[in-house]
């Protein structure tokens, strides 16, 4: 077993203390994504909602573009969340 090779190792180590099968990177990284841009688009979720916040409490001239571009940012995140499930 050399140290280039982790996932290898992992292998090994599961087959060792009675896995039968390898594990399914794939499918952990699938699902290590999905959850990452579920959390970014609560995140920007969370964005609008502090910046509406800010905005009632401090009303500026460049309150409404501060949204906008809030909105805009909710609009990217769920782009990126439907391309992302279009893919897997």
């Amino acid at each position: 077993m050399e140290l280039g090779k982790p996932l290898e190792a992992w292998d090994s180590i599961l087959k060792i203390i009675g896995q039968k099968e390898a594990v399914d990177w794939g499918k952990i990284v699938t699902i290590g994504l999905l959850l990452a841009i579920f959390f970014f688009v609560l995140f920007a979720l969370l964005i609008v909602r502090q910046v509406t916040l800010m905005t009632n409490f401090l009303g500026t001239k460049l309150s409404p573009y501060i949204k906008t571009f809030a909105w805009i940012y909710v609009c990217y995140a769920v782009l990126v969340l439907l391309l992302i499930l279009n893919v897997f």
